[in-house]
């Protein structure tokens, strides 16, 4: 058996970029759905398409060429997804795509995969991703499952929060070292998740402000 590689985990900026998805059936949809709020480029190539395909082409979000894969449908792409129910079409799609340069996921092969794509949890702007490197699907979703317990909907509102003080404290305060320390203790600080979660945003700013600000209340 060959030894696998470990892949190198990277989350790519595919905003005006085309990404090609051959096939139409509920796997390509679910690679669709992905990629709808990337601001990317979404080309199906498929003869048939699932009902939600059809929608999104129909409102003009992605657009679908309704015919047999032909390589020049990749041409320009930055990354592209086999995802037909045919091994043989894939195998071609990826044949093409190496000619071209273009980065491949084979959705029926993660072995013949330039690469994966990884079990996702979104909370605003944080993204936590895990991959087994195809080897158990079912595990990564699982250990997913877990994350989606131990980080909750108040995430979002929180990372925006640390976001704006970040900007705050990096326009405000000139000591590199004192900068660094109270950066280090908002993202430690408990009792402003907590008052997110009370559904308390002046709270949570008023224990953010107090950082660089102690005893002033803006």
């Amino acid at each position: 058996m060959v030894e696998r590689k470990p892949l190198y985990p990277v989350f790519l900026n595919l905003s005006n970029h085309l990404v090609v998805i051959v096939g139409g059936g509920s796997v390509a949809g679910r690679k669709v759905k992905g990629l709808l709020d990337t601001g990317c480029e979404i080309r199906v190539v498929a003869p048939e398409a699932i009902d939600r395909i059809s929608e999104w082409a129909r409102k003009h979000w992605i657009e679908w060429i309704r015919r047999e894969f032909h390589p020049e449908d990749i041409r320009g792409a930055r990354l592209v997804f086999a995802a037909t129910d045919h091994p043989v079409v894939n195998a071609r799609v990826c044949q093409a795509c190496d000619l071209a340069g273009i980065l491949v996921n084979r959705v029926e092969s993660p072995e013949a995969s330039d690469f994966v794509v990884p079990s996702v949890l979104r909370r605003g702007d944080l993204c936590m991703a895990v991959s087994s490197g195809g080897a158990s699907p079912r595990l990564t979703r699982l250990i997913c499952n877990q994350l989606e317990e131990a980080y909750g909907p108040e995430y979002a509102p929180y990372v925006r929060m640390l976001e704006k003080a970040r900007l705050h404290i990096l326009k405000q305060i000139p000591d590199a070292d004192l900068r660094s320390k109270i950066l280090c203790a908002l993202a430690e600080d408990t009792e402003i998740l907590a008052a997110i979660r009370n559904e308390d945003e002046e709270g949570a700013w008023k224990r953010i402000r107090a950082y660089w600000q102690p005893g002033v209340d803006e």
